[in-house]
């Protein structure tokens, strides 16, 4: 008789490429490969994320670090199972007319709700320049990065944040980018697989098994491009086929084979939030995370071997 799947909710927080592994590993069969039958979910923003994660209705997530550092701040039991994306790869893309960052004082910056990545990405991005999202560059709330489109087309915004593909859709259709925030080379936890500790603790195996298919994900988007293509094309809502491949082509340099968090970029987030939370001053990034299943399929040899049979193909 066959195994009983174990059942899990998994939530992604936007239609970036970031959650591509989660995707993959959805619609090539690896959760079910894995015992695993997921029930793969959008769940706008970073914040209504946690917030399910922290009511039970969701058992994982892949989401950038900010809105879970401040819950973790906050005495929740958040952890980064994973990493994902571990820099920064945002783009400050504005219209035309606009020829400097500072030229946006005043303007209207297409942004996500406070507290949301978008929030710390231009803090680093508008702080060398004397700006702050919300007072001297005016926050315009936006669902997502496809609304953001439409209301810099309509002329409703003067700029906004994108990450890929929407940031090669912004480019196509004649919008500037002004600042690329990979050209800063700055570690964030951008992105990752997340879950509660007491989770975790309770259920082991069916821990292992995620972390194991996540990685499969990541293997299967670095090594298949046309089904990747695919796969952004539906979860990101995708008509263009050529901006997929270009996603596709980008996140081949952003996942990392082994996907262990990024310490230092959450670290960064820390050093970002100290200025209103204190007891971000003396929080540890390590406690933020549990890599023992990542150290496990490291030590038995799982990485090599997977990547050894991809290359033989």
């Amino acid at each position: 008789m066959a195994a009983t799947p174990f059942h899990a909710r998994v939530a992604y927080a936007a239609l970036g490429g970031g959650s591509t592994p989660v995707w993959v590993a959805q619609e090539a069969g690896i959760f079910n490969d894995e015992g695993i039958e997921a029930e793969v979910i959008l769940v706008r923003g970073s914040q209504a994320v946690t917030e399910a994660l922290l009511a039970g209705e969701i058992q994982f997530a892949n989401i950038a670090a900010p809105a879970v550092v401040q819950a973790d701040l906050r005495g929740a039991d958040i952890r980064y199972l994973t990493g994902g994306i571990n820099t920064l790869v945002q783009t400050l893309i504005v219209r035309p007319d606009i020829q400097r960052v500072e030229d946006l004082r005043g303007r209207r910056i297409g942004a996500t709700s406070a507290g949301d990545v978008d929030d710390y990405v231009a803090q680093v991005l508008f702080k060398p320049y004397g700006l702050r999202l919300g007072e001297e560059v005016q926050r315009v709330r936006i669902h997502d990065q496809p609304d953001a489109l439409k209301r810099l087309e309509a002329g409703e915004i003067e700029g906004g944040i994108f990450s890929p593909p929407y940031q090669f859709v912004a480019l196509k259709r004649g919008f500037k980018p002004l600042v690329n925030a990979a050209d800063l080379g700055l570690e964030y936890q951008l992105g990752g697989i997340i879950a509660r500790q007491a989770f975790i603790d309770a259920n082991p195996e069916l821990t292992r098994r995620f972390v194991r298919a996540y990685v499969r994900g990541i293997h299967r988007c670095r090594t298949d491009l046309d089904f990747t293509v695919g796969v952004l094309c539906k979860y990101s809502h995708l008509e263009d086929e050529e901006v997929a491949r270009e996603s596709a082509r980008w996140q081949d340099h952003c996942f990392q084979p082994k996907p262990y968090p990024t310490i230092k970029g959450l670290q960064t987030i820390l050093r970002q939030l100290s200025e209103r939370e204190p007891a971000a001053r003396t929080a540890s990034a390590d406690a933020m995370t549990d890599m023992r299943w990542l150290r496990e399929l490291d030590e038995t040899g799982f990485f090599d071997a997977l990547y050894q049979e991809s290359a033989h193909v």
